[in-house]
């Protein structure tokens, strides 16, 4: 049937009505399921209902366009939103009706946490990225193309340069800057603050600080403390100051003066510029006789010092001698002597044999010796002879000479 309606052409039928140019509907526009509200001259759009999903559907080949000022998509009963955009402002997603990622002008806001998948990637153009490994759960930093600029291990350990930073010595590997050239780690501070680095084994109290580092910026000072005390001062000047402890050496080794200016007078070779031992202590003095005739008896306390190679020793006896002892000679040096050497002794009530023709008396120990003799010059040109003691009440003896 086909008919008019005012200026319209209407056409009905059993299955379909055309109505051809505009048509105002004062009521409802009711449709059953999958019948559909069909635009376009190729049904390039479509509205419709299956029964279980409310479809809107673009088929052509150009784009679905919705303008609006304002645009909310909203719950069906309109008390939450699921997405807002306002004109000139942001685009925001919601969840449970909280926001959770907005749009800004410099970029996007997220409320909350951001999930990735195990294994992804996020990409900063085409120079840079960040990913995580699925099989070892490693995150990879990647600057400008350079590889692994930065990677923290599954394992906890932060690598930079480096993408295994785990493979490193155990327990100075939670850190590891690594370059195939020259690498380094720069502390930068204000020109009257410090740098430092800090060595703690608690979180509170003396063990925060229990070990550091520090440089002041303000007096160019490089300070060092340990068992949270302060150690070492390195200073402006080059000197180095121990506050607390001593300055220890291995065996075998010593304090170098190699760079220091050496003797050069002539016929003057210089053998070492390395001061490799110092000791200082206390030994037992033993007199005795040369003979069987007598011995003294003394009981005495020796001191010596050693600097390097040179030795110097000092004794304290008091003596009561019974008899002859024959010549005097006194045992239980500390080092023995890599060479013949001169010393002086001081005593009282001192009783010698009579020995014709002899000078001043001294004190000398042959060269690969620990036993000193008392022996004096004799006035005639002789050799020197031994001093042959009766008596003495008190010997006191200073002897300095080279061990080996």
């Amino acid at each position: 049937m086909a008919g008019y309606i005012g200026s319209k052409a209407v056409s009905v039928n059993t299955t379909s009505a055309t109505i051809t140019g505009d048509a105002s509907i004062g009521g409802d526009l009711s449709l059953g399921d999958n019948d559909k509200i069909i635009l376009g001259a190729g049904s390039d759009l479509q509205i419709y209902s299956d029964g279980t999903t409310s479809r809107i559907y673009e088929s052509g080949s150009g784009l679905l366009t919705i303008r609006a000022s304002n645009f909310n998509v909203n719950t069906a009963d309109g008390s939450e939103s699921y997405i807002t955009m306002v004109d000139g402002g942001a685009v925001t997603s919601y969840h449970n009706g909280a926001a959770k990622i907005a749009t800004s002008a410099i970029g996007i806001s997220v409320t909350g946490r951001t999930t990735m998948a195990s294994g992804g990637s996020l990409y900063f153009g085409e120079r840079g990225n960040l990913t995580h490994d699925a099989s070892n759960y490693n995150m990879t930093f990647n600057a400008n193309g350079l590889g692994s600029a930065l990677v923290i291990a599954g394992t906890g350990q932060v690598g930079i340069g480096t993408a295994t930073p785990a493979s490193y010595s155990d327990g100075s590997d939670n850190l590891v800057v690594s370059a195939s050239a020259d690498s380094g780690v720069t502390i930068a501070s204000g020109t009257s603050s410090s740098g430092t680095i800090m060595f703690s084994d608690a979180t509170s109290g003396a063990g925060v600080t229990m070990g550091r580092i520090r440089y002041n910026h303000n007096t160019n000072e490089m300070n060092f403390r340990s068992n949270n005390d302060e150690r070492m001062t390195l200073e402006t000047n080059g000197n180095l100051t121990i506050e607390d402890g001593n300055l220890v050496v291995a065996a075998g080794h010593g304090i170098d003066f190699a760079a220091q200016t050496a003797s050069s007078g002539s016929g003057i070779t210089v053998t070492s510029e390395l001061l490799d031992h110092y000791e200082e202590g206390t030994w037992t003095p033993v007199a005795r006789g040369s003979s069987t005739a007598g011995t003294p008896n003394a009981n005495g306390t020796g001191f010596y010092t050693r600097i390097g190679r040179l030795v110097h020793i000092d004794c304290i006896l008091n003596f009561a001698i019974s008899g002859e002892a024959g010549d005097l000679q006194i045992t239980g040096m500390p080092f023995q002597t890599a060479a013949e050497s001169v010393g002086s002794f001081q005593c009282n009530n001192m009783e010698l044999a009579y020995q014709s023709n002899v000078g001043q008396y001294t004190v000398r120990v042959a060269d690969n010796a620990t036993l000193m003799e008392f022996r004096g010059t004799v006035t005639n040109g002789g050799d020197f002879v031994a001093m042959a003691a009766q008596g003495m009440s008190f010997l006191r003896v200073s002897l300095q000479y080279q061990t080996d």
